[in-house]
């Protein structure tokens, strides 16, 4: 038996995100989660019914129509305030479980600069100014 990949406009896409990281904004900024599929043998005007899992486990829902193709996108906006942690976000249609997608939100990257630095100044190859330096632009740029 063979397998053949076609382009049969009835299958479904499961959930994608334009991010499976994001980090919190700064305060008074927001950042999009976006999330996208496609319902295979969609009815124009029927709900599309997410389902966002929080990290302290509450669930909120949200509704979205598809495309006259099945196609749905949605957005979500992280504030400054969100919690940071594991998300996911189950599809559900006409009561069918269509797929789920996670994603984690935290507060800040370290840089990978001030890993090297750190072990720059444990080895004395830069000096005790050069490393305090590294650490108060952090604290300037509010990462720490």
């Amino acid at each position: 038996h063979y397998w053949r990949l076609s382009s049969d406009t009835t299958q479904s896409s499961a959930p994608t995100l334009n991010a499976d990281k994001f980090i919190l904004p700064k305060y008074k900024e927001t950042t999009d989660v976006i999330i996208s599929g496609k319902i295979a043998n969609y009815k124009q005007g029927t709900q599309i019914k997410l389902l966002l899992e929080h990290p302290d486990k509450t669930i909120q829902p949200f509704n979205l129509f598809g495309t006259n193709q099945g196609n749905y996108k949605g957005a979500m906006k992280l504030e400054d305030d969100s919690k940071p942690g594991l998300y996911t976000i189950s599809v559900e249609y006409l009561g069918n479980f269509q797929g789920s997608v996670s994603f984690i939100v935290v507060k800040h990257v370290v840089p990978e600069w001030i890993k090297n630095n750190a072990g720059w100044w444990s080895s004395d190859a830069i000096s005790d100014d050069e490393f305090i330096g590294g650490i108060e632009h952090l604290i300037k740029e509010k990462i720490i």
